[in-house]
């Protein structure tokens, strides 16, 4: 039987990570994105926190990605990203990878949740934009 755990991100996860969003999208037409590239977009929101970034792990192997980052504004928050691998979804990996941004959110007291701020890294929603409640 496998095994879902949701860890703490570390930049080690970003050759799968790549690997997870090239899948998410065969025959789009984007820029390809390199590890290094992949730190730099997850780090580069000024009001970045660790704890927003998680991945989920089957058995060991990182099978999703979520990135969420609570902003200065009052209660407000943002879900920047949010992937599982093809292989993987179908199975509670996203719904999992949510609670969890949903966890690191409320607790920084957020309130309400953006999905693609303007300021974040495109690629992963693919133009979405859109609000909901925490």
């Amino acid at each position: 039987m496998s095994t879902l755990d949701i860890a703490a991100w570390q930049s080690r996860d970003n050759k799968r990570i790549v690997e997870i969003l090239e899948a998410s999208r065969p025959g789009r037409d984007y820029d390809p994105i390199d590890e290094a590239g992949l730190t730099e977009m997850i780090e580069r929101s000024e009001h970045f926190n660790a704890g927003g970034a998680l991945v989920a792990r089957v058995t060991g192997d990182v099978a999703g990605f979520v990135l969420a980052i609570s902003s200065p504004a009052p209660s407000q928050g943002y879900l920047c990203a949010l992937m599982v691998d093809p292989s993987h979804q179908g199975q509670g990996v996203g719904a999992q990878l949510l609670v969890g941004a949903e966890d690191f959110l409320r607790g920084s007291g957020t309130q309400q949740v953006c999905v693609a701020p303007e300021d974040s890294p495109a690629m992963f929603w693919l133009g979405v934009n859109m609000a909901t409640s925490a």
